[in-house]
């Protein structure tokens, strides 16, 4: 599946990889945080989606800012 970020969940997700790499230490793991951080933002998406009364397939494809932890 092809996701689309909405600005907002754009700006949060830079953001956040900003601040990770700025805190990092010789533990720091680029792509393990890249794939932790995905992998929640699909659960939390997933969890927004089920409340939905109506799921269409756009709705299945976009990250919100709510959905990045």
């Amino acid at each position: 599946m092809e996701y689309q970020l909405t600005q907002e969940a754009s700006e949060k997700a830079k953001l956040m990889f900003e601040r990770a790499y700025v805190q990092r230490n010789k533990s720091f793991g680029n792509a393990r945080l890249v794939r932790n951080m995905f992998e929640k933002t699909i659960e939390r998406q997933a969890n927004r989606i089920a409340k939905l009364a109506v799921i269409t397939k756009d709705k299945l494809a976009t990250i919100e800012a709510e959905d990045i932890m």
